[in-house]
């Protein structure tokens, strides 16, 4: 019994962890394809950006960011629009990530994931798509759900 309970359990972690890849390993695809410009705000341009910011607690907001990563493609192609309208539609619950936004109406698509099981520092990404425009945003630092205008 005690082998069947390990085993069970050791195949759970196995495909929660392959499923969390997907995501990660879609991002990393998805940068890599034709077309797709990649930004990345770190924790120096943040604090420079909180400098210009008079609304104080924007300010405060960004200051507990440690990164925000764009990736982004205008006019993609019909085999990459395709393949990230399918992952947003696809997209499960049986992974490591919480659904906290997943809208679809017509050719406009857009889904926001937040990490599971992580405190203080948390990862939000969001996918979206609309006419010609893919996008992909992921952020990592203190991230208050409350701050969030959904």
């Amino acid at each position: 019994m005690k082998k069947v309970f390990f085993v069970l359990t050791v195949l759970f972690a196995v495909s929660q962890a392959i499923t969390a890849q997907s995501i990660d390993s879609f991002i990393a695809d998805f940068a890599k394809s034709e077309g797709v410009e990649t930004t990345r705000v770190d924790s120096k341009m943040l604090a420079e950006a909180k400098q210009n910011e008079e609304d104080d607690s924007e300010a405060d907001k960004m200051d507990k960011l440690k990164f925000i990563d764009v990736f982004s493609a205008e006019n993609p192609s019909e085999e990459l629009r395709e393949k990230f309208m399918n992952f947003i539609g696809n997209f499960s619950e049986d992974t490591d990530y919480d659904t906290l936004i997943k809208v679809a109406d017509g050719d406009t698509k857009a889904l926001i994931v937040l990490r599971k099981g992580e405190t203080d520092e948390k990862t939000l990404i969001i996918f979206a798509v609309e006419d010609e425009k893919i996008a992909v945003v992921k952020m990592s630092g203190e991230i208050d759900l409350d701050d969030l205008n959904f």
